[in-house]
């Protein structure tokens, strides 16, 4: 954390992109993390979309930053991550209880290195919460949806015929990739299974069926990229209405976070938020915000 570099946010606060202005940045904190310093009022907004670069080495740091601020200030506590339904179960778990079997073998996706150092510090400030913050995934399945698969069957409980083969494959996985064509192909044959015993997925899973279903029934992964922002905002729409949050935070890659693009997630949000949605984007060279 050593090499920290102050980042500027510069927020688009209007409905349509106008030119931004620095509003905030990140500060080293007395704890060695990051702090957000900001005048930004985010009161009047109900969506808030950051545009990340996925590998800045300081991304976990400031990213822990905004949400905390958010969560202390706003009491906002719904966040939507680009990672899978699975992957958002599993570390919604460890939120909970802080076993870290959850975030291991495999490790979920932005789970290694800083990454495993954030969700070591949401745990411990999560804790202490009583309003907790909630993880959603609006991204396609990687490896993780398998173990879901695993961990959600019920102990000592005989699969019914249609699906002791899926069953045997999930205990007996090989696959150590993440985003190995053979899963691909895998989640496709359980999906097509899925599709064709959905009562027998239903009494075996039981109380966990909606979840399975959830993450069998994911448009980005069976679909691959074609058509990955509509299926995020068709994510992004469903969570936020079918659990009734107010206040909700995004953080995925810059290339979704274009409100003026109608084919990005952000665009497509702009449509339905209006003015109630914030965006910002990280611009790589000088690791700034910039309104989007």
């Amino acid at each position: 954390m050593g090499r920290l570099i102050a980042l500027f946010l510069v927020l688009c606060c209007l409905a349509y992109p106008v030119a931004g202005q620095q509003c905030g940045r990140f500060a080293a904190d007395s704890n060695g993390g990051q702090r957000l310093i900001t005048t930004i009022d985010f009161s009047a907004y109900r969506a808030i979309v950051a545009g990340e670069l996925h590998n800045v080495p300081c991304l976990p740091a400031i990213k822990l930053a905004f949400i905390t601020h958010m969560h202390e200030h706003y009491g906002t506590n719904h966040v939507f991550m680009e990672i899978g339904i699975s992957a958002a179960w599993l570390y919604n778990q460890y939120l909970a209880t802080g076993d870290t079997a959850f975030i291991t073998s495999p490790v979920p996706v932005y789970g290694g290195g800083e990454g495993r150092v954030f969700w070591e510090s949401l745990y411990r400030y999560n804790r202490a919460c009583a309003n907790k913050i909630v993880i959603h995934g609006l991204d396609f399945e990687r490896l993780e949806f398998i173990k879901v698969l695993r961990l959600l069957r019920p102990a000592k409980t005989e699969p019914p015929g249609a699906l002791k083969r899926v069953m045997q494959t999930v205990d007996t996985l090989t696959i150590t990739s993440p985003n190995s064509p053979s899963l691909n192909t895998l989640y496709e044959q359980i999906r097509a299974n899925f599709n064709s015993n959905e009562a027998e997925y239903r009494a075996y899973y039981g109380e966990h069926f909606s979840l399975v279903k959830r993450i069998m029934m994911n448009e980005n992964t069976h679909r691959a990229y074609g058509g990955r922002d509509t299926n995020m905002f068709t994510t992004v729409q469903q969570q936020s209405s079918e659990r009734g949050f107010g206040k909700f935070v995004v953080f995925v890659g810059q290339r979704h976070n274009d409100r003026s693009a109608p084919d990005k997630l952000t665009g497509m949000m702009a449509g339905v938020y209006g003015k109630t949605l914030l965006s910002m984007g990280m611009v790589a060279d000088t690791r700034s915000f910039e309104d989007r």
